[in-house]
């Protein structure tokens, strides 16, 4: 074979033989290994149908649990504003009874002359 380039010269690849037959054979196996992997690992996926069956079945459920909580905050703020109607109440009651009861207080500490 001549020379390409003049002045420079052409070698010939090396022989690698069997032990490059070897390896090629070696990575031709793993590759068709790694390649039946990821296949399994694609078809335990759930399909896009699956998936949105779920993810539709999912959101009633939790539409459902936000409904009946919205029903427990509001029957919380009932409950809640009878207490405070009640205290209010009680309180009014208490400071009736504080002021009809001052003027006898008043009476009775008047010294008797």
């Amino acid at each position: 074979m001549p020379p390409a380039v003049p002045g420079v010269p052409v070698q010939q690849p090396p022989q690698l033989g069997a032990d490059c037959e070897e390896a090629d054979v070696v990575f031709a196996r793993e590759i068709v290994n790694t390649m039946r992997e990821i296949d399994t690992i694609v078809d335990t996926l759930p399909s896009l149908e699956d998936n949105y069956d779920q993810q539709m079945r999912d959101l009633e459920r939790l539409e459902e649990v936000n409904e009946q909580s919205g029903k427990n905050l509001s029957e919380a703020i009932d409950r809640g504003e009878l207490y405070l109607s009640l205290i209010r109440a009680a309180l009014d009651d208490i400071g009736d009874m504080a002021l009809k009861a001052e003027p006898q207080e008043i009476e009775s500490e008047e010294p008797e002359n």
